[in-house]
């Protein structure tokens, strides 16, 4: 995978797309590339399932927004924000995401490595309908889009190191 280094806000979907819900991250991207338009200092990405190989995309930003299924006893669809120090909390970081993308392993292997993380990361979970073998998203989370959308471009919108910013709808 070759990353834009130069893009200092990652936007990431990660998740399985033969999984039904599991694969909203790609889902999210895909929705993202087709609805928005965004500044050039914004990289999105769909991560797939693809684990430690996401190790120099999260090396190459400052703000990082993780977007992926979460499983904790919750309903279907709804949306859960945490900041690194909640990630790091025993009690969340056991329910982050369903497919153990290993996110904390993969931002403690950077930094032993005394490789660069960002100063911000921010995880968006929503809380999937099924698991089942399918190759689609319920319609369930997809009518949480436009919701996480809105969250994104909230906390960007935020960002103020002097450059301008932006994710919208087209």
């Amino acid at each position: 995978m070759i990353f834009n280094s130069k893009c200092n806000i990652g936007i990431l979907g990660v998740g399985n797309t033969l999984l039904s819900d599991e694969g909203f991250g790609p889902y999210f991207i895909d929705y993202l590339y087709e609805n928005c338009e965004w500044s050039d200092k914004i990289e999105v990405t769909d991560g797939g399932a693809s684990g430690i190989m996401l190790s120099p995309y999260i090396e190459s930003k400052e703000y990082l927004y993780i977007v992926d299924v979460i499983d904790i006893d919750s309903t279907p669809g709804d949306i859960y924000v945490f900041d690194e120090s909640e990630i790091r909390a025993k009690d969340i970081q056991s329910s982050l995401s369903v497919h153990k993308i290993g996110l904390i392993e993969i931002i403690e292997l950077n930094k032993i490595n005394d490789y660069k993380t960002p100063k911000v990361i921010e995880y968006i979970g929503i809380v999937p309908e099924s698991l089942e073998i399918a190759e689609h998203v319920s319609s369930t989370l997809k009518d949480k889009t436009d919701d996480i959308l809105n969250i994104l471009i909230k906390k960007i919108s935020l960002i103020d190191d002097g450059m301008s910013h932006y994710i919208r709808k087209k």
